[in-house]
């Protein structure tokens, strides 16, 4: 989507669990993982399940038109992605913490550490 919220696409499969995007380090490509939506079988332990679940996860990675996808090997994604907070130039790095019970939303300058908040919760 614009960063007006206007223009929204879907980009991954609707009938799975599209997780964890990311961009590529050139923003030019999204990286996210696919995974199948399943049910607890009967007998199943929590434990057989994460794993039977985890089995079914696939590595994409999509221009953010949606024209053209790509399936990433594992691992990959750490050589083609930043942290989801840092800026496309690397100069500031956006992140949530706690301050006396309260989350804020905050703002560092990279790599200085200066910071800033930017939206105190309530």
């Amino acid at each position: 989507m614009f960063p007006d919220g206007s223009n929204r696409r879907q980009l991954g499969d609707s009938t799975k669990s599209n997780e964890e995007p990311q961009w590529t380090t050139d923003g030019r490509r999204v990286v996210f993982t696919e995974v199948s939506m399943l049910e607890r079988l009967p007998n199943e332990t929590p434990r057989e399940f994460i794993q039977r679940r985890n089995g079914t996860q696939r590595l994409f990675s999509m221009t953010p038109d949606g024209r053209e996808t790509q399936i990433l090997r594992p691992g990959e994604r750490d050589r083609i992605t930043r942290d989801r907070g840092l800026s496309p130039d690397g100069n500031w790095m956006v992140y949530s913490r706690p301050v006396e019970g309260v989350t804020g939303l905050y703002l560092r300058k990279q790599p200085s550490g200066t910071e800033q908040l930017l939206d105190r919760g309530k």
